[in-house]
């Protein structure tokens, strides 16, 4: 009995939790409330997709935050936002973000970048990319991977000749001759 409770708590786990996390972080769904002045909805998607690293929800929330939509105007967690977004290749963040450093003085431009660097170390984008993306140390691959000895494969695949050819191959045709040709 314990071990089918066990069992149910892991099917229900892996078939309910783990999916949510994957699918929390909707920006299709954040745009579509913030498009509709839907502001709290938005910041809520767009909250769960900056923690993945997402750029646009970055700039997003930059946005909400410099013009006060939804949330309170806060210079300050706008510029962090955009700065986020900004480390990303999104021109429209970068230019923005240049604009909103230009209002402030030297002084002040230092105390933000402090601020920014300090917010980048706990959340930013190396810390984004070390949690989910892998990473691949080139010295520890056994082989490399070629393509008739070349690091780039020419030909190109087209799914319309692979469906012919799975055709061929389950009625019997030519293209299984060809297969055995080829071993």
């Amino acid at each position: 009995m314990l071990k089918r409770l066990s069992a149910l708590k892991l099917f229900i786990f892996i078939t309910f939790i783990c999916p949510a996390t994957v699918f929390s972080a909707d920006i299709f769904k954040a745009d579509k409330y913030f498009t509709s002045q839907q502001y709290d909805l938005a910041l809520e998607e767009y909250i769960k997709a900056s923690q993945l690293g997402n750029p646009h929800a970055y700039y997003q929330l930059g946005i909400m935050f410099q013009k006060g939509l939804g949330v309170k105007k806060d210079t300050l967690n706008s510029l962090i936002y955009m700065s986020m977004a900004a480390d990303y290749p999104l021109e429209k963040a970068q230019s923005t973000f240049s604009s909103m450093m230009t209002v402030f003085d030297d002084q002040q431009k230092i105390t933000i970048n402090n601020i920014l660097n300090e917010h980048k170390q706990k959340s930013g984008k190396a810390i984004i990319q070390a949690k989910y993306f892998p990473t691949i140390i080139i010295e520890n691959l056994a082989e490399k991977i070629t393509f008739d000895g070349e690091d780039t494969i020419d030909k190109k695949f087209f799914s319309d000749e692979f469906e012919d050819y799975l055709l061929e191959f389950e009625e019997g045709g030519s293209a299984m001759r060809e297969t055995k040709k080829i071993h």
